[in-house]
């Protein structure tokens, strides 16, 4: 029924109760900032170096950037999302939220690496 997916989509209020107790406090999240830079500059240079071994010569760089911000966003999206909405006792509709997100990322990352890389 609808209600029931509903639930299943937003979450019962026990879930989201629990959700609060899930994350780092800001305070603790601040002091491991540091990790999460650390981890985007590790990803960054695989990222472009993925990009670089597809690339097509004569084709747009702003169309490639569009297709591998794509697949890539799809392949880790979907992973990323929900493998944390198994984790942790969130809401489905957060998962789907981090999903969206998450490929739009990619989506954009891919068209700054089409946009900026030229084969030499």
């Amino acid at each position: 029924t609808l209600s029931r997916r509903l639930r299943l989509l937003l979450g019962n209020r026990a879930r989201c109760n629990r959700a609060q107790h899930a994350f780092m406090t800001p305070v603790d999240a601040r002091q491991l900032t540091w990790i999460f830079f650390v981890g985007y500059f590790v990803f960054a240079p695989f990222f472009v170096l993925v990009y670089t071994k597809g690339y097509e010569p004569g084709k747009s760089g702003l169309g490639q950037g569009v297709r591998f911000g794509f697949y890539l966003g799809a392949m880790l999206s979907v992973l990323n999302s929900y493998a944390w909405y198994v984790v942790l006792p969130i809401p489905l509709v957060i998962a789907c939220y981090w999903f969206a997100a998450i490929f739009v990322q990619f989506i954009l990352a891919g068209i700054a690496a089409g946009l900026t890389y030229r084969n030499a």
